[in-house]
Formats: C-alpha cells, structure tokens, sequence
C-alpha cells in the first residue's frame, strides 16, 4: 500500500500570517482557481480588505480569492496547509476571515484526514467591512491532518474573501505532559542567558569516545534526538549549562509527577540537576545525581509540589573533570495532574476534565450526546466545531423533569486555576 502523509510538528509551526510567502500552503490543483497573496487592497471595489489582519497596515499580506471575471458564479477556490500532527488533547485553531462585499460567497474551513474530509466551519454572505475571528476544534483523533480553506465564489465581483493569521492555540502546544522528545527541537525549552555554554541537540553518539549515548530514547535510532553537554575542550571542571521548561500553570492544592530518561556514562562525569523555580519563591532542587551512572538511558521520576504560583523546570549539568562526561537528557513526560492548564478547552468530549459535581447542591449535571430526554426543550447537539456524527460531541446540561422541582439547583465547580496573564477572560456558549 501507498504510504500515508507525513505529518509535521503544528507546535513548531505554530502560526501563519502570510508574510514570508504561502508559508507550507499550497493551492489545490483540482479547483477551478487559485487564492491571491495580496498586501493592501484587492483590485475590485466595495469588497474585499484593505489592509492584512497581522500588521493592519498596507504592507501586510493575507490570501484572497479574487472575484472578478473571468470568474463565474460556483467556482471554488481551494488552499491546503502542511500536513500535521494531532495534538494530544482537544485543542483550538484559530483564524481571521474577512468577507465583505454584497455578493459574498461561502468560505469552508475543512478537515483532512486519512478517512476523508470534514466540514468544520462555514460562513456565507456579507459579513462586513472588517476582519473578524473564526475557531476550530483539533482533535487527537485525527492522526494526521490538514486544513483545507475553501473559497466559493458569489454571483458577482463583489465578493472577494480573505484570510490571515492561523494558529493553533496554546492548548495545542502547552500540555505539560508532551512528551518532550527534541524530535522537533527544543520544543518550548531554551537555553539559559546566564550559564556558561548552551545544551546541544543531537542524534547519534556524541563526539566524544567512552562517554554518552550512542542513540536517543525515544526512537532508539541513529535518526533520533536528544539534548547533551560536551564537555570536550573548551570545556573547564565546573562549568555548568542550563536548559528552561515552558512555563507551566500550577494547580494549587495538588502535587504531581515529572519523568525523564538520562545518560550519564563516561569516567569524569559531574553532576545533572533538576531545580523547580516559581516566581518569588526560592529554586527548589526535585532531582540530582553524579558521577558514572553507566550505559543506556536511566529513567528518573520527581515530585511537583507547588503552592498558587505558575513554575518552570530548569535542566543544569555540570562538568567534571575531563572530557568523558557527557550528560544527555530525553523524553521528559508529566502526569496528567500536572497540567489541567485553564486555557482548555473544556469540550466535555473526553469527560468532565477539571469540572466535577459540587455536593452542596440538589441535583447534577449530566452529560449528553444529541437532544435531551424532553421534547421542546434543551440543545439538539453540542456546540464544539469540528465534531463528525448526528448527534455532535458531547456537552453539559441540566435535565428539569420529575423528579426534580422549581429552585432545585445543579452546580459544577473546577479546581482552582491560575491564569497565564493579567486580564484574561473565560468564554463559553450556553443553550436555554
């Protein structure tokens, strides 16, 4: 059988706003059209933007469809992202749309998969003169995906639609419990400003004889990475390199769980520890170990124990006396309650997640697929986009009938949560 696409890293490339060309998009050659790179306005009046959503001025580029004849009423124009990587969790893609003119045709956000293609989100008609935000679901369940954006034309040239700015949230890329595997970079770590050389990533065996791994951990291959220190020449006894985690939400009140594979083998090894750093506090040694630890990736496992406060993880290895002692580091994994991270979203379609039943309450809340037990009341499917099937995903709602009675109450409550900035705000959709 042919083999399916190969999927890149959607953290690594996070957002495209169109400035650096098509950046990874390509035109679909089975349409009737292409979409335009464009910066400024489109070449038709009373449609189209006059300025990218991105920088907002008239040297910022998006992508358009362009209306105007030879074009005829129906002809599609179709636009395909990179193939990517499901995330792990449910996660958000987010993107800007502008679809002025009195006649506008339809844009269609579709999902690619190697089941076929799913529309996720559509919008038709006029929707005036200016950029306005669309959003997404991202599934775990899509294996390997892409995006296809769809632009239809009207049944004029007033009817050119345009797009910028796609990105897929921080709930795609952020899930502390990742892994971390360097397969495509340092993935949200970075090295620290005030140490005295940088951690390398790497594949293979080190450069140096009778000291570190000869293949990574995670797919145990030549074409596998990892981090180290090498500690060759210039390299002096004490010198120290620091490598820094994303920072991570705290879930007060609970601690949790951290994992990670280390090599440290080579006669002069020195030392690798791990400091848990929050804001204002002291840093807090979780893990430490020296000396010749022998051949293969050792696993070590850390407790997170924290009070309100968002944390980083800080990697510092330390050289020894020579030049056997290189130290490598590799898939650093978290448990799951380290990371009930408070920019979700929370689509119900695994669970309640960080909701749970209050018990100061009446009754509870209850899970539900498709309508709801009473006829003339309640949603007949959920609201999260990108969900296939009839009955949609999953939501949440209160059932009224008997036996329950008029001021009974149902409530559901979340851990506490810690927000990443000054400011921020809590959306969701309700159905009454």
């Amino acid at each position: 059988p042919r083999p399916g696409p190969v999927g890149i890293d959607l953290c690594a490339n996070k957002s495209t706003d169109f400035e650096k060309g098509f950046m990874g998009y390509t035109q679909n050659p089975a349409d009737q059209f292409d979409w335009t790179r464009q910066s400024g306005t489109t070449s038709s009046f009373s449609t189209g933007p006059t300025n990218d959503h991105t920088l907002g001025t008239s040297s910022g580029y998006y992508l358009y469809i362009e209306t105007s004849s030879p074009r005829a009423s129906g002809d599609v124009a179709s636009v395909f992202s990179p193939w990517y990587k499901s995330p792990s969790q449910v996660c958000s893609l987010s993107f800007w749309y502008h679809m002025y003119g009195s006649t506008v045709g339809t844009l269609n956000v579709s999902v690619i998969t190697s089941g076929g293609s799913t529309i996720a989100w559509t919008k038709t008609g006029n929707q005036g003169n200016q950029w306005n935000p669309g959003r997404i679901a991202i599934l775990p369940s899509y294996g390997v995906f892409r995006l296809n954006f769809i632009g239809v034309r009207g049944g004029s040239f007033t009817g050119d639609i345009g797009i910028d700015d796609i990105t897929f949230g921080d709930d795609c890329c952020a899930a502390c419990n990742g892994p971390t595997t360097f397969e495509a970079g340092l993935q949200g770590w970075s090295q620290a400003k005030d140490d005295k050389f940088d951690w390398t990533l790497h594949k293979q065996t080190t450069s140096s004889s009778l000291t570190g791994p000869s293949t990574d951990h995670t797919l145990g291959t030549s074409s596998g990475r990892y981090v180290y220190i090498e500690t060759s020449f210039p390299r002096r006894a004490g010198d120290m390199a620091s490598l820094i985690s994303p920072k991570y939400n705290a879930v007060p009140g609970l601690s949790c769980a951290a994992t990670f594979y280390y090599n440290m083998y080579g006669a002069t090894i020195g030392k690798l520890v791990v400091i848990l750093r929050a804001t204002g506090s002291p840093d807090k040694i979780v893990w430490t170990k020296s000396g010749n630890q022998g051949t293969g990736w050792k696993k070590a496992t850390f407790s997170i124990t924290y009070g309100t406060k968002n944390y980083r993880l800080m990697l510092n290895a330390t050289v020894g006396s020579s030049f056997t002692g290189d130290i490598a580091v590799d898939d650093i994994t978290f448990t799951d309650d380290c990371c009930a991270t408070c920019n979700g979203p929370s689509t119900f379609e695994s669970g309640l997640g960080i909701w749970k039943q209050s018990k100061a309450d009446t009754f509870d809340w209850t899970r539900q697929r498709g309508r709801t037990s009473s006829i003339s009341t309640g949603p007949p499917k959920d609201h999260t986009p990108g969900i296939t099937g009839s009955a949609g995903g999953y939501y949440m709602y209160i059932e009224t009938s008997s036996p329950r009675r008029q001021g009974d109450t149902a409530m559901l409550t979340t851990t506490i949560q810690t927000p990443h900035v000054a400011g921020c705000k809590l959306s969701f959709w309700y159905h009454m």
